[in-house]
């Protein structure tokens, strides 16, 4: 037979593949010439070294710059150490000036006390019962005496004292003491006459449960109060050596009883009720919500007193904002005014069944952080849980998401920053009837307060919060200007649209970015730059905006805005900046959670006070004071970087934002200027 062939040749073996790494996800930037296409990247980029100008960017932040003024032997960090130690002490010295105040006002005051004793009864009223006491807060049916909101002893029931606590939601950087807390009482006892000082009344079997020096060792604050800082309570803990000797003495004829739950807070300027709500009740409902109450009904403790001053210029505004915060808690309300105005109950021991103490670094304006954020909205969902929480507490439906399909429901807001209504509604006029737009959009004009006697009843023009919170459940799109006609963006349905029209000023900002920002179930969108001296509002950027919110509602709710994505152009720099300047020092607290600067660098570089982050990116270009004391290398490097990365989004062509058209218009003398 024939030989057998060959074996074939062995394969030729391929070289193993070399491991390639992997590439980082890279987040979808805006497309090139949209100027208002939704979410950016840039803060990022500019974080991980990524953005337009990196390298210019990095000379400004070596350590040897001559320009850097952090770079000085660390005598900042001394600095905020010595500002701190300031702070701290601040904090008892603004609770002894305000008690003096309250004793002062008491001997003084003529407020009429009925005015504060309405909707004290803890029985819960219909609606339409309740919702009429805003438009008439001194009517007789809420005229009840303070008595009213005592609740009936149940029988053998004990006097004794307990407390669960857990760390407040939020920074725990420069606390008075230990750290911030937020606890839930039962039998908690307070005496008006003695400051509010607080007391527990426990056994001494309790001890081995209970530890005292949770209260007294830590922090356990009614909210930040108008000086930037918090308002720790008092307390006392008294010890009995049995649960009789307990009882026997608190005895019954000196207490008053509220039973069932009280939550205690105290909204700084709540005759805004901008500030009552973001200011004052949202710090205490993220305590609720740690503390799994946050369904619950409550009687409302009012602790903050009314400016007089305030009350003769603007009559019905804390009317208002107590009833309103009376009908979310569901239980009425009990204001310091009306205690420190009843002889009987000022000088009385009061006894909460159960109780709410406690906030953590979640307010608003006075707990403005370096990711320009509110507070657990985005950690705990607290805000759309507070949404929840308020349509319940006023018997309205839960919130449907917004429309996906037109037409879609828009409200404009009035705002006083647009000469009252006459420019709004107007520019609604045109809207409504342009062609691109009339079978879209249903566009109606909305103000929070009448603007005449006969709109009082007007669905759309009414005092009436409830009304309030029915019409904001059922838009789609909501379009307002900054301030206070703006702060019921929050509670908007999931894929709801909120545009923000910004002031009018040349140095445009749009004020409370960070409520958008806080709510990823949301997506905001900006008017763009005005021209100088320019018009309030033009239907050529009006128009565009609808049309990009009625494209962006069609997509649908597709789950939570990515973090930066609800900024405007303002906060995204004045966020990039903060971070930069602060990271070498504070990186772990800025990565760990939402540190506010009054913890940061309390009256340093970044602090804002009364003001807002508009009045801080612009400083150092051309037509701009120094309204702040920026880094104005890397200020500078930062408002050319974001407008490289965004031609389209000023209104000057290919200039971008500020203006710069990406290019460094300052000389080598005028980076190394000195700085204090």
């Amino acid at each position: 037979p024939p030989p057998p062939p060959p074996p074939p040749p062995p394969p030729t073996q391929a070289p193993l593949p070399q491991p390639q790494p992997t590439p980082a996800p890279t987040p979808a930037a805006v497309p090139p010439g949209d100027r208002l296409a939704w979410g950016s990247d840039w803060v990022e980029r500019v974080l991980a070294g990524t953005a337009p100008l990196n390298d210019e960017l990095q000379k400004c932040l070596v350590a040897d710059s001559t320009v850097h003024r952090r770079r000085s032997s660390g005598q900042h960090r001394l600095l905020r150490a010595v500002l701190q130690e300031e702070a701290d002490e601040n904090v008892e010295e603004n609770r002894e000036v305000e008690a003096a105040s309250w004793a002062s006002d008491r001997a003084r005051s003529d407020f009429n006390s009925q005015a504060h004793s309405r909707q004290l009864t803890h029985s819960s009223s219909s609606n339409n019962h309740i919702h009429n006491s805003i438009s008439t807060p001194h009517s007789g049916s809420h005229s009840q005496s303070q008595k009213g909101a005592i609740g009936r002893r149940l029988q053998g029931e004990s006097k004794a004292s307990s407390w669960r606590c857990v760390e407040a939601h939020g920074s725990q950087r420069a606390t008075p003491k230990g750290k911030r807390l937020a606890c839930h009482f039962t039998n908690l006892y307070t005496i008006p006459k003695k400051d509010f000082f607080y007391m527990v009344h426990v056994a001494k079997s309790q001890l081995g449960k209970l530890d005292p020096s949770q209260l007294t060792g830590n922090t356990i604050s009614i909210d930040p109060g108008s000086s930037f800082t918090d308002l720790p309570v008092s307390f006392q803990v008294i010890t009995h050596d049995s649960f009789e000797a307990l009882d026997a003495a608190v005895p019954d004829d000196t207490s008053r009883y509220h039973d069932g739950l009280n939550v205690i807070f105290h909204p700084v300027y709540h005759f805004n009720i901008g500030h009552a709500l973001w200011d004052g009740f949202y710090p205490v409902f993220v305590s609720m919500l740690q503390l799994g109450l946050h369904n619950e009904r409550y009687r409302t403790w009012l602790m903050a007193k009314r400016d007089q001053s305030v009350l003769r210029r603007v009559k019905n505004s804390y009317d208002n904002t107590e009833t309103a915060l009376s009908l979310i808690g569901g239980r009425g309300i009990l204001s310091v005014d009306h205690m420190m105005n009843d002889t009987e109950s000022f000088n009385a021991v009061h006894r909460l069944q159960e109780a709410v103490l406690g906030v953590g670094t979640n307010a608003q304006k006075m707990d403005i952080n370096a990711n320009y954020s509110i507070g657990a909205c985005r950690a705990l969902d607290a805000c759309r849980q507070w949404r929840e929480r308020i349509f319940s507490g006023m018997g309205i439906p839960k919130a449907e998401p917004a429309r996906r399909t037109p037409p879609f429901r828009a409200i404009f807001v009035e705002n006083k920053r647009y000469g009252g209504n006459t420019e709004m509604e107007a520019m609604i006029k045109q809207l409504n009837s342009h062609p691109d737009l009339k079978a879209e959009f249903d566009i109606k004009f909305v103000a929070w307060t009448p603007v005449s006697k006969e709109s009082t009843d007007s669905p759309m023009q009414s005092g009436n919060f409830t009304r309030h919170m029915e019409i904001i459940r059922n838009t789609d799109i909501h379009i307002s200007g900054p301030g206070t006609g703006q702060m019921y963006q929050a509670w908007l349905p999931d894929g709801a649209i909120h545009i923000n029209l910004g002031d009018t000023k040349v140095d445009q900002g749009f004020m409370e970015e960070y409520v958008a920002e806080g709510c990823p179930h949301l997506k905001t969108l900006y008017y763009t730059r005005r021209k100088k001296d320019g018009p309030g509002l033009l239907l050529s950027i009006m128009q565009p905006l609808l049309l990009k919110a009625g494209e962006l509602l069609k997509q649908g709710y597709t789950g939570p805005a990515p973090i930066n994505h609800n900024l405007s152009p303002v906060g995204q720099v004045w966020k990039a900046y903060t971070w930069l300047v602060n990271r070498e020092d504070r990186k772990e607290e800025l990565e760990e959670g939402l540190a506010p600067i009054r913890c940061l660098d309390p009256k340093g570089e970044m602090w804002m006070g009364n003001r807002f982050p508009e009045e801080f990116v612009y400083v150092g270009l051309p037509g701009f004071g120094p309204t702040a004391n920026p880094d104005y290398c890397v200020l500078g490097v930062l408002q050319a970087s974001f407008d490289t990365a965004h031609p389209e989004s000023g209104y000057l062509a290919q200039k971008g934002w500020f203006g710069t058209a990406g290019a460094l218009p300052w000389t080598l003398p005028y980076y190394k200027r000195k700085f204090d």
